[in-house]
């Protein structure tokens, strides 16, 4: 699988968990989106989106640890690189 594309949503209120949301394109054919990027205990980590309140299922998961690992390194990634770009105040 190759990702085609990252984009990044920061939360405006960046004190609470969810500290930012993702979109993902893989093979420019497939888009992932709702991916929250979440601050824990021991650092940044994702949580895919869920069908339903209450449902065990997810909306769409990983099934290779290699390509979740890959998949959240190339996420947090593109955050901190946008974390660290400064804003412009002319555009």
């Amino acid at each position: 699988m190759e990702i085609t594309s990252i984009q990044i949503e920061p939360n405006i209120h960046p004190e609470m968990k969810v500290i930012a949301t993702a979109q993902v394109v893989l093979n420019g054919s497939l888009s992932l989106r709702g991916i929250k990027i979440l601050r824990g205990r021991y650092g940044l980590f994702l949580a895919f989106p869920g069908l339903a309140a209450g449902t065990p299922y997810r909306a769409f998961e990983t099934l290779s640890m290699r390509f979740r690992k890959e998949l959240q390194g190339e996420i947090l990634k593109a955050y901190q690189n946008l974390m660290a770009t400064p804003l412009s105040l002319f555009g």
